[in-house]
C-alpha cells in the first residue's frame, strides 16, 4: 500500500464514480469494523466531500456524505496474501484506505466485473 495525495485519492474516487465501479466499503473505529457493498454518487474535490450509496442492516440503499477534509489516503493493488480478511477471497482489483484524525478508517475496495 502506497501513500497518495488528496489530488491523487480524488482522481481514484472518480474514476470509480465514472465507471461505476463495484465496492465494498468498510468502516473501522478501534476493534469494531462495519461493510457493506457500496458505490460513488458524487465527488468534489474542492470541498473534500465524496457521496456513497452503501447498503443498510435492513437491505436499503442509504446515501452518504462523507468529508475528506485533513484525511491521510493510501492506495494498493490487491496482492495474494492481504491484510484486509474481507479482501481475502481474491476477487478485488484494489483498495483506497481512508484514515480520519479521530482514529476511524474507511476503506473501499473495488471488486472486479
Amino acid at each position: 500500500m502506497n501513500d497518495i495525495s488528496t489530488n491523487v485519492a480524488f482522481w481514484v474516487l472518480e474514476v470509480w464514480r465514472k465507471m461505476n465501479s463495484q465496492l465494498q466499503v468498510s468502516a473501522f473505529k478501534g476493534t469494531t469494523a462495519q461493510g457493506s457493498p457500496g458505490s460513488i454518487l458524487s465527488t468534489d474535490p474542492n470541498s473534500s466531500i465524496i457521496s456513497l450509496v452503501i447498503v443498510d442492516l435492513a437491505g436499503q440503499n442509504r446515501e452518504w456524505t462523507i468529508s475528506l477534509e485533513g484525511a491521510r489516503f493510501m492506495f494498493g493493488v490487491v496482492p495474494d496474501a492481504t491484510p484486509f480478511p474481507e479482501f481475502a477471497e481474491g476477487i478485488w482489483k484494489s483498495f483506497l484506505s481512508i484514515s480520519f484524525s479521530d482514529g476511524r478508517v474507511l476503506t473501499l475496495g473495488e471488486r472486479y466485473e
